[in-house]
């Protein structure tokens, strides 16, 4: 996913900075919710060089590649899923009492750390407002049809790589659940598992109050159980998953957000 946010701005940024200013923004997405993930993101291009109105740009354009790479892998996965026939599996999950807990601890703790991001004071950095969704769809939008309507993409913008590398990321994200949850005994198609998690990323870039922890926490577990993964694997299987995809990344963030920005941006 860092390499596909390096194709949003035109100004050269290491690779390596920016793949710990994505663990940051996770950090503070953690502590303040997709507001303080946009601030995040928005303060490190800008102290990168990057000019503010073209941050906020590349922000839209980061979220709008994120949709479209989770429509193509959704698509893609489910098409070769039904060729496959391995779309035959759904049944009605065992219990939602486990669902209900798993998210309910994951929000506790989302809780315990915006309160205790709280009391360190109000956020810095740059002015950014709740998620423009008209933005991001008129990014998407435009993306999609500039070719068509013969006009060349912005400069700095290079669509198609990011959109390549976005897809890339989303594939490997599926992958990474599916062989979590097989490592603990679940038995679910990898296709299936692919294809419905890129539906939930879909509708967690479509609508980030769906993705926030807990509610996407139980979402995978709902989602691998509809599958017919036993509600044991499911749960170790998503707990592994979200541990090194989203709680260790922001955690370890949340942590090192002040000696990042001070030693490796400014």
């Amino acid at each position: 996913m860092a390499a596909a946010a390096l194709m949003t701005v035109e100004r050269r940024i290491a690779l390596g900075r920016t793949v710990g200013a994505a663990m940051v923004a996770d950090g503070a997405s953690l502590l303040r919710g997709r507001v303080g993930w946009r601030r995040s993101a928005a303060r490190y291009l800008e102290r990168a060089g990057v000019l503010p109105a073209a941050a906020r740009r590349s922000i839209d354009r980061f979220v709008a590649g994120a949709i479209a790479a989770a429509a193509v892998v959704a698509v893609g996965t489910f098409v070769l899923a039904v060729v496959e026939d391995r779309l035959t599996g759904w049944r009605t999950p065992e219990s939602l009492v486990p669902v209900l807990l798993l998210g309910i601890v994951a929000w506790a703790l989302v809780l315990l750390g915006q309160w205790l991001a709280a009391g360190r004071g109000p956020a810095g950095g740059p002015a950014v407002a709740e998620e423009p969704a008209r933005h991001v769809t008129l990014t998407l939008r435009s993306a999609l049809t500039w070719r068509r309507a013969g006009r060349a993409v912005p400069p700095g913008w290079k669509w198609w790589p990011q959109l390549g590398w976005t897809t890339l990321g989303v594939a490997l994200e599926a992958g990474t659940l599916a062989a979590a949850v097989h490592a603990v005994g679940g038995a679910v198609p990898v296709l299936a598992t692919a294809a419905v998690y890129g539906a939930l990323h879909l509708l967690w870039s479509l609508v980030p109050a769906t993705g926030l922890p807990g509610a996407a926490d139980a979402a995978l577990l709902l989602a691998l159980t509809s599958l017919g993964a036993p509600l044991a694997s499911a749960c170790a299987g998503v707990l592994a998953f979200r541990l090194l995809s989203y709680w260790l990344p922001a955690g370890l963030g949340a942590l090192l957000a002040a000696r990042f920005e001070h030693r490796f941006v400014t």
